[in-house]
């Protein structure tokens, strides 16, 4: 997930997650691979190694009203399989940005 303008967002970012730097913004990977590190830098371009960093913690009892999100999912073998723009007018726009093709699977209800 990619959040975008989300300086204070809560969450948890934790020793399994991986932060990284990309044009000056940390952002922070999170797999399920048991080979993470070596996946991420071996697929993703201009990046490098930061440290963690605190955010506010996740409540239960609070109802946030997050920014625009990305969601990218990704097989086994690193191909591209499902991507979401949370705004969905900008979906097909942001596809078309990131050249994403229409073979892979994406949140519009209205497909």
């Amino acid at each position: 997930h990619i959040l975008d303008n989300c300086y204070d967002c809560p969450g948890v970012i934790n020793n399994k997650m991986l932060v990284v730097s990309y044009n000056d913004y940390k952002i922070v990977i999170a797999t399920n691979l048991t080979n993470q590190e070596e996946f991420i830098f071996k697929n993703f371009k201009n990046i490098s190694k930061q440290n963690l960093f605190s955010v506010p913690p996740y409540q239960e009892n609070i109802t946030y009203n997050n920014p625009r999100t990305w969601r990218f999912e990704y097989d086994a073998v690193g191909k591209l399989i499902f991507f979401c723009n949370s705004v969905l007018p900008e979906l097909e726009e942001t596809k078309k940005a990131l050249h994403i093709d229409n073979s892979v699977i994406d949140c519009d209800p209205r497909k």
